[in-house]
């Protein structure tokens, strides 16, 4: 079943859009969303698309050959990789638990420097290499 705007509704997406609705009101408001999508195909998939259309949420612009960009690879999982390095899990639920763990450890000031001064440099650093890849 799709909602007023056209997407599906009863699903996760309705969820998280509700979650992002209650917390970020003034953006919601001004519909001001910016989005990094790196080249990750789930990132193209149609629903995907679909849904970021029907938002009008805007994307922000990848150079193809940049995967150091996403925060996600530069701070998260790097992050995650370092604090759980050596740990054997039994299985998926006390992996599960343990990264949520680590990601509720992270403070707003460490994720506001991550997306703020450490993506801007990382930014300027592809600026610099013309698109390429580059070290840390």
């Amino acid at each position: 079943m799709r909602n007023q705007q056209g997407l599906l509704s009863g699903s996760h997406e309705d969820s998280e859009r509700e979650r992002i609705r209650r917390r970020r009101t003034v953006l919601w408001r001004r519909n001001s969303f910016w989005i990094h999508h790196d080249g990750a195909p789930a990132h193209h998939a149609d629903n995907v698309v679909d849904f970021l259309d029907n938002t009008r949420t805007h994307l922000l612009p990848h150079p193809p050959y940049s995967p150091d960009l996403a925060p996600s690879d530069f701070f998260l999982f790097a992050r995650l990789k370092k604090n759980l390095r050596g740990e054997i899990f039994q299985d998926i639920g006390e992996l599960q638990q343990r990264v949520d763990q680590e990601i509720g450890l992270i403070t707003a000031d460490e994720f506001h420097h991550a997306m703020t001064q450490s993506w801007t440099n990382r930014l300027q650093k592809c600026i610099d290499s013309h698109g390429d890849y580059f070290e840390k």
